[in-house]
């Protein structure tokens, strides 16, 4: 094996292993079956934490899109957007 060989597969051992049985369950299902078990069993744990913390930031009112904290565009999301969705 070269350095190059090396340099190239070296990233693979940072990738989790798809035999898993969050990965093998997942190949059978389609997406909304898997949200739907995602949702009811919280798993993984830090997914879903994440997926929580995010439900209430969604519930803060829309101020503007910011890079900085000031705010650039100051306009209410489309009525379109469907927020109950989230």
């Amino acid at each position: 094996m070269t350095v190059q060989d090396a340099i190239d597969t070296d990233f693979r051992r940072h990738l989790p292993d798809l035999e898993l049985p969050r990965f093998t369950s997942m190949k059978g299902q389609h997406a909304t079956e898997y949200a739907d078990a995602f949702k009811s069993t919280g798993q993984p744990p830090w997914l879903h934490g994440l997926y929580l913390h995010w439900r209430k930031l969604f519930e803060e009112p829309y101020h503007g899109i910011t890079s900085d904290g000031k705010i650039l565009l100051a306009r209410k999301p489309p009525a379109f957007w469907p927020m109950s969705v989230y």
